[in-house]
């Protein structure tokens, strides 16, 4: 099982609500005691964070990063509008669910 589809699993309904980064990966190693917690990152999974590197690969979505370092869960498909940020810096943005990068990561 691949770690978008423990996610998935983990978190279906429970769309709306907020998770410190520790809930996360402790919700998803309890349901799934073989993960390893280190590959269980939730910046990588946001529609408005992005890190260099994954760059190419950011096409699963389904939390928003909060100001007080946690995540809200809105669920793959949201029609999320709002920023997309890079080191504190808009690089992007989204629009009822369509992403727009505007500039290359460096």
């Amino acid at each position: 099982m691949t770690i978008k589809e423990k996610i998935l699993s983990t978190f279906k309904g429970k769309e709306g609500r907020t998770f410190k980064p520790h809930e996360i990966i402790d919700l998803i190693k309890q349901k799934y005691p073989d993960t390893n917690p280190s590959s269980i990152i939730p910046a990588d999974r946001c529609y408005n964070k992005i890190n260099i590197g994954i760059e190419k690969y950011f096409d699963f979505h389904v939390f928003e990063a909060l100001d007080d370092g946690s995540y809200k869960f809105l669920g793959e498909g949201y029609p999320f509008s709002g920023p997309v940020f890079w080191n504190g810096k808009v690089v992007g943005e989204w629009l009822d669910g369509r992403k727009i990068i505007l500039q290359e990561l460096k």
